[in-house]
């Protein structure tokens, strides 16, 4: 079995620390057999250094209605599944007002699963340009979890999800998500994953008007804004 050897010899030390964990952390998970959701959502730095070091960026264009499955399919989308998502925002720095903008920390229940999700800042106002990490997380866990952090807002979602291939022949592909918002309205998602030599905004805006949606469909800001402002 080959070994991964960390090179920190030009590095600086916040370079060679989080290069370090990259590595190091889920082999003492797995060594010790400690879940990792059961420590990582309470050491924020932790995941921050872990969603610093990701190897993409999430980029996705938020639009204002539905398009109709006709169109959908008609240009290709290939029908994936739907599901119901109960999306709690808690707020990472308790007693301080919430930046939409900033780091987002939400708590998702779809069925029996459990995830807690973090985005660092947003890149771009309207296409996020966030880099992610995602924990499963256990029932009693994500109890422990909102215990913890302080509740923003709850959003109650059914979502229907589609696909897209990419044209680049890479593996590449789009993620769209036809939204209604209990709480909000019906909203579509277009969404890709950036990294640092590609990103796909001028194909999410063609996808889009593909879709029928135009410019002033576009939304400026993300689910927690709209929520925090409605």
């Amino acid at each position: 079995m080959s070994k991964k050897h960390v090179t920190t010899s030009e590095m600086t030390i916040k370079q060679a620390t989080d290069e370090a964990l990259r590595y190091i952390l889920p082999t003492l998970c797995i060594r010790y057999k400690v879940p990792d959701y059961t420590f990582m959502p309470y050491a924020l730095s932790l995941v921050q250094r872990i969603a610093v070091n990701s190897s993409y960026f999430e980029e996705q264009l938020k639009l204002y209605g539905h398009p109709e499955t006709e169109t959908i399919l008609r240009s290709g989308w290939k029908f994936i599944r739907e599901g119901v998502e109960t999306d709690t925002y808690i707020n990472p720095k308790p007693n301080t007002l919430v930046d939409p903008q900033g780091e987002i920390l939400r708590l998702r229940k779809e069925g029996d699963k459990n995830k807690f999700m973090y985005k660092g800042p947003s890149r771009d106002q309207l296409l996020s340009h966030r880099l992610p990490h995602t924990l499963a997380v256990e029932e009693s866990e994500a109890e422990n979890i909102l215990k913890k952090y302080e509740a923003i807002v709850t959003l109650n979602k059914s979502r229907s999800h589609f696909r897209k291939e990419g044209t680049t022949g890479d593996g590449h592909f789009f993620t769209l998500h036809v939204d209604s918002i209990k709480e909000l309205g019906n909203f579509t998602e277009i969404r890709a994953r950036g990294s640092q030599d590609k990103n796909h905004t001028r194909e999410l805006l063609a996808l889009a008007e593909e879709l029928g949606f135009n410019t002033s469909s576009i939304v400026n800001g993300n689910y927690l804004s709209l929520a925090i402002n409605s």
